[in-house]
């Protein structure tokens, strides 16, 4: 389904969800004043948000409405150093030059070069 107002529609799901929820368990969900604010929000008391930051949480909008946010700081660290660490190591191997064709040319890296013959940095 394609959404004309993604933010809004994500807005009114949430919403939607909330009554008479004490708890929630927010991953990228957007808690914005407008979802805070509703009559729907009325019974929240903590958004436990897990993952990396806060940032689709509106902090002032949630103190001013009582409800306690947390986070889990560094549950992720080790997992996003890896993943970032294997990104450049694809780049610099050249393994992202045939990733449009990826269906056609499995077990070729289409003009990869080994990491030994290179040097970064």
């Amino acid at each position: 389904m394609f959404r004309q107002n993604p933010i809004h529609s994500l807005r009114l799901e949430i919403t939607a969800l909330l009554p008479e929820i004490d708890a929630a368990l927010a991953s990228l969900d957007d808690y914005s004043a407008t979802v805070l604010g509703s009559p729907a929000a009325s019974s929240l008391k903590i958004i436990a948000r897990w993952g990396v930051g806060y940032d689709a949480i509106d902090i002032p909008a949630a103190t001013r409405q009582g409800i306690v946010v947390t986070y889990t700081p560094g549950q992720l660290d080790d997992s996003v150093a890896d993943y970032t660490f294997a990104l450049l190591l694809c780049w610099r191997g050249g393994c992202m030059r045939g990733t449009p064709r990826c269906g056609m040319a499995v077990g070729r890296l289409n003009g990869a070069t080994m990491l030994p013959a290179r040097r970064s940095g």
